[in-house]
């Protein structure tokens, strides 16, 4: 059997390791596991020792001030997680006071889309010029980062990780489970509980292709009512169709609105009216 103090000692030297030669990324699950306070206080001493900082995403420090901002969002969107506000108002402060520290650094802007996107398209971008390493509890994100080298025709000798924080508060490699937003260890579930995923993996002819031109359409669709917040809408796909609540809008521009909604793994847009 391995000794819990070699399973540490193992995971320390990783930590050292990564600090030195990658450039690291944490999505919001991940910040606001109970047992990423033992993270944190492993890994800042060589944060600190390399003068290097984690890199936390614009969007990624967006969600987690809205959920200490909002502890009725939290309820509507998590119910059976009664500790996020709480979680969520301690991470936003250790956050900014690493910031301070120069330990974090809070890296985007507010026109930035959605957290998983930011973490694909820099990780497809930097991956040329930098070893990567995000930590998430996500396994559809750690997916989609992991499969970037297998996806691209360009090769690179820079290595792409994908870590999730463990019970122990340590590194992991990733193999499935976890949620995007956590179960708190005291709500009477494990931290990390595996959550039901109700994402498809998209087909792929219904990928949107990559295309040069813009087919131009006559005639608008008629529309006798806008949905907002509160409505119901429903996704189709294929002949399937699924109710979807619209819970709070976050973000809109000149094509329409997007609204969390009461699953967690979904947002929607409406368009405008035109």
């Amino acid at each position: 059997m391995t000794k819990q103090s070699d399973v540490t000692e193992k995971s320390e030297q990783f930590l050292e390791t990564v600090v030195k030669e990658f450039k690291i990324f944490i999505d919001t699950c991940s910040l606001l596991e109970d047992e990423a306070d033992t993270f944190w206080a492993t890994i800042v001493p060589y944060l600190e020792r390399e003068r290097k900082a984690i890199i936390v995403p614009y969007r990624v420090y967006e969600e987690v001030e809205r959920f200490a901002d909002n502890p009725v969002l939290c309820v509507q969107k998590y119910p059976d997680n009664p500790n996020l506000n709480a979680r969520a108002k301690k991470v936003k402060n250790y956050v900014i006071h690493l910031q301070k520290a120069g330990r974090i650094e809070i890296y985007g802007e507010n026109s930035d889309n959605f957290a998983d996107n930011v973490f694909l398209t820099v990780f497809t971008q930097y991956w040329l010029k930098y070893n990567l390493l995000l930590i998430t509890q996500d396994r559809d994100l750690a997916r989609d980062i992991i499969n970037i080298p297998k996806n691209k025709s360009s090769k690179s000798k820079n290595r792409i990780i994908v870590r999730r924080i463990n019970k122990n508060g340590e590194l992991s490699p990733f193999k499935g489970g976890g949620a995007r937003i956590p179960h708190s260890s005291t709500s009477g579930k494990p931290a990390n509980a595996k959550r039901p995923v109700n994402i498809d993996v998209i087909p792929e002819e219904e990928k949107f292709a990559f295309s040069k031109t813009i087919a131009k359409i006559n005639g608008n669709i008629i529309v006798t009512y806008i949905p907002g917040a509160g409505d119901t809408v429903i996704a189709e796909r294929g002949g399937a169709r699924k109710k979807v609540k619209l819970i709070e809008a976050f973000a809109s521009g000149g094509e329409g609105t997007i609204y969390h909604t009461h699953s967690p793994n979904f947002v929607a847009r409406i368009y405008k009216k035109r």
